[in-house]
């Protein structure tokens, strides 16, 4: 049996996840209408009230999706234990009822004891115990609160999160996962699968890379193979500029392979729902003693999808690839590397890969395996930062520490991202005291695009796009057929 989790509490998911065995974590509302289905043998769902959703900003819409997703986990036999306070409206409580919810956990002070909730989950509520429990809580909760929120209110008061209780102990859970928590299996279900046409088909001109006026002078570098995109923190857009990165070299036409090695912030699978189970990083690491790079790369090709997410598929190159960390994944899972030539072996098949770019998204911190090794490596590292003055110190201070080490800082090119349209390139070069390579501007679209599961957005893709043909990435110049007129034979 597979239990989806979805609290709304990093720490209270965490703490369920120890007592039991096969597990996935949601992070938001829309992401537990994605696994519905998908994840293998799943029977229960732990849900709270406190669960955000993309709709946190209009209260109608986020009661509008919470209904569409308990109908949607009910409708498929799934069980649903669902936690919430006393401040949750009896209103709200009966349509939870009425839908088919009988356990429910309703807690007076915030707290929730763990025993609890595994109670629920070892032994269903009847329908008749439901009803009595809801009777007693209608009698306790105060007129106040009786506005249901699931009847599409106005009250746009926002919930806090739950805290917990384990037992007498309510410290967050910060030990070792146990070793048999499993990340979650999809099924092979036809019915909610849709195969995928070949899209975008590879040009039969292959692109050459060239140098052109406005290309980058390479130096020792005959031609580039391998980008590591890395920042001194997170929130720069790293991961956004490496992705745009990526998809915008194999919308030209040139093979690219996309490597998520900065398994601390998994973000691929939940940013653009590319992910397998089988072929991933995850499970590379796992054979790190003996694999075959290419059995754990994967494409468009490789994901299952619903039909409604046929559209946004058909705008991904076939010539993107990835290896990613797949749905589900928590950097808790992530097995400790023993095997001493695992690092080698990887950066060494990286290299020798069959793709025309390696584009690879680094870990923020360099004492991580995955991080300052790789850059030594790598045939150019983008080191991502901001305008921001803290941002940018962390920056520099984290530059002249790598500039004591073996890594050839002739590669090392900086990205500032985020800039605000008040502030120029020269702006930046100052506060940087140095040149940065290239600027991007902040595009105050960009977060749509990612609520849609798109690359980039068209301001970020135009500035990759940029940056590719500085180094040599250029589109195929159009072949010209001539027609005969129509009265040429």
């Amino acid at each position: 049996m597979t239990v989806i989790i979805g609290t709304g509490n990093a720490s209270l998911d965490a703490h369920i996840k120890k007592h039991i065995t096969s597990s996935a974590k949601v992070n938001y509302l829309e992401e537990l209408n994605d696994y519905i289905g998908k994840v293998a043998d799943t029977e229960l769902v732990i849900l709270s009230s406190f669960l955000p959703s993309v709709h946190d900003d209009t209260e109608q819409q986020k009661a509008e999706a919470f209904i569409s997703t308990i109908q949607l986990t009910l409708a498929q036999g799934i069980r649903v234990v669902f936690l919430t306070d006393t401040t949750f409206p009896i209103q709200d409580l009966n349509i939870l009822f009425k839908l088919g919810i009988y356990d429910f956990i309703i807690s007076e002070d915030g707290d929730v004891n763990i025993p609890d909730i595994m109670n629920k989950v070892q032994h269903a509520t009847n329908k008749m115990d439901a009803q009595l429990l809801i009777e007693k809580f209608a009698k306790k909760q105060s007129p106040s609160a009786q506005r249901g929120r699931l009847l599409l209110s106005e009250d746009n008061e926002l919930y806090q999160h739950i805290e917990y209780k384990d037992g007498q102990n309510s410290q967050p859970f910060d030990s070792e996962p146990e070793a048999d928590v499993l990340v979650p299996k999809f099924s092979q279900k036809e019915d909610v699968l849709a195969r995928l046409a070949p899209i975008n088909p590879t040009s039969p001109f292959k692109p050459n890379r060239q140098k052109t006026l406005e290309t980058k002078d390479l130096g020792q570098i005959e031609e580039a193979k391998t980008f590591a995109f890395w920042g001194a923190s997170t929130n720069l857009g790293k991961r956004t500029l490496s992705q745009s990165f990526a998809i915008q070299i194999a919308k030209m036409g040139y093979s690219v392979l996309y490597v998520e090695l900065d398994y601390l912030n998994p973000t691929l699978a939940l940013t653009t729902a590319l992910t397998n189970p089988d072929k991933n990083f995850y499970q590379l690491s796992l054979s790190q003693d003996s694999f075959d790079l290419d059995q754990f790369i994967a494409n468009k090709m490789d994901v299952k999808i619903t039909k409604d997410m046929l559209p946004l598929f058909n705008e991904i190159p076939s010539e993107f690839n990835f290896l990613g960390l797949p749905a589900g994944f928590d950097s808790d899972l992530f097995p400790s590397i023993t095997n001493e030539g695992f690092l080698s072996t990887l950066i060494s098949a990286l290299k020798e890969v069959n793709y025309d770019a390696v584009v690879i998204n680094l870990p923020n911190q360099v004492e991580n395996l995955f991080s300052f090794p790789v850059m030594l490596e790598s045939d150019v590292v983008f080191a991502v930062t901001t305008a921001n003055p803290i941002r940018v110190n962390d920056y520099r201070n984290m530059k002249k520490m790598l500039e004591d080490t073996p890594l050839n800082m002739d590669k090392w090119e900086v990205i500032v991202n985020q800039v605000g349209s008040e502030i120029s390139k020269d702006d930046c070069n100052q506060l940087l005291r140095e040149e940065a390579l290239l600027t991007v501007s902040y595009d105050t679209q960009r977060p749509t695009h990612e609520l849609d599961l798109r690359f980039g957005s068209p301001s970020i893709n135009q500035k990759m796009n940029e940056l590719a043909g500085l180094y040599g990435f250029l589109p195929p110049e159009p072949t010209v057929v001539k027609k005969k007129g129509f009265f040429r034979r």
